[in-house]
């Protein structure tokens, strides 16, 4: 189990790194943290998110991870 959620991790990874890329030359994330700071935090909070979705945690809507996500992300 371990191994396979390695390889999907970091293929979740390479994918955000992309859009990350993507982002900054399109002038949509203009944070001065660095690429590995801000992809660990996004893998930890959808990871975070996963958790919270199976084990159905009912105060935890879409909007509501969205707001979430957006206030990590500016600080």
């Amino acid at each position: 189990m371990a191994a396979t959620y390695r390889t999907a991790v970091g293929q979740w990874r390479e994918q955000i790194a992309m859009y990350l890329r993507q982002a900054r030359v399109a002038g949509e994330v203009t944070t001065g943290r660095p690429d590995a700071l801000v992809i660990d935090t996004l893998l930890t909070t959808l990871v975070g998110f996963q958790t919270t979705a199976v084990l159905a945690y009912t105060g935890m809507s879409a909007s509501r991870q969205t707001e979430i996500l957006d206030g990590l992300l500016a600080t």
